[in-house]
């Protein structure tokens, strides 16, 4: 089952009416009249830091399907500007472990984008890299690997097998868990405050790493703007780094 996780109500487009939707963040906001992640065993109250974590987390513990998809109310997986339905999505499965975004590219490292943008602290990436140092000893070596790489899967948008999506929820959340302990999330304000939803998005690629999974890169449509995802990250970070740091985030070619 492919799950779109919303905040808001929406209307989606026509060619998603097999997926099935999922209201992130339910247990402090009105009933959007679609599944509510704040049922059963949930962690619904800390959307405003976890964001689509949330549900992601609702999926993992309440669900029983054969394979689990996750996209966003604006977010889906594309073929050009085509959105992909799940039996497309399946059929990658033949050939891989899992359908991701693609990676996106950046000219400094994923540990450096972080330190750079004015949206986190790099307190909480130095945090989290310890916590993984101190819990999975084995994955030190990766760890160190892709912090220094200049590319991450963004979004927490995929599509897996439900028995490998339940080892990375178990893994992913082991983690965030201990982070709350060490992290004030419930000082912070602004964008900083979506800390956990940040951090999962550099962590995802280490697992995969580690894992020495498979990975089928699939565009991804926005349908609430005409600018397209790659071109919005890059923008946006390119506008720190040249504020804060008078470095071009371009890509020399």
């Amino acid at each position: 089952m492919v799950y779109i996780i919303t905040h808001k109500k929406c209307n989606f487009p026509t060619n998603t009416e097999e997926f099935a939707v999922i209201q992130a963040g339910a247990e402090n906001n009105e009933d959007l009249g679609y599944l509510r992640d704040n049922v059963g065993d949930n962690i619904s109250g800390l959307n405003p830091y976890f964001c689509e974590l949330t549900g992601m987390y609702w999926i993992w513990k309440n669900v029983e399907a054969d394979y689990i998809g996750i996209c966003h109310y604006r977010r889906f997986f594309a073929e050009g500007k085509q959105i992909i339905n799940e039996l497309k999505l399946r059929d990658a499965l033949a050939d891989y472990d899992l359908v991701l975004p693609r990676l996106d590219h950046f000219a400094v490292s994923v540990y450096k984008q972080y330190e750079y943008s004015s949206e986190h602290n790099i307190s909480d990436l130095d945090m989290a890299i310890k916590c993984i140092s101190i819990k999975y000893p084995d994955y030190r070596d990766i760890l160190n690997e892709v912090m220094i790489k200049k590319a991450f899967y963004p979004y927490n948008m995929m599509y897996m097998r439900k028995s490998l999506y339940h080892q990375y929820c178990e893994w992913l959340f082991t983690i965030l868990f201990e982070l709350m302990k060490q992290i004030p999330y419930n000082e912070y304000t602004g964008q900083k405050k979506r800390v956990f939803g940040y951090l999962s998005e550099r962590l995802l690629l280490i697992w995969i790493r580690k894992n020495k999974l498979k990975v089928k890169e699939l565009n991804v449509v926005n349908t609430e703007t005409k600018v397209t995802i790659k071109e919005k990250i890059f923008r946006r970070a390119n506008s720190y780094l040249a504020t804060y740091m008078g470095i071009d985030l371009r890509e020399k070619k």
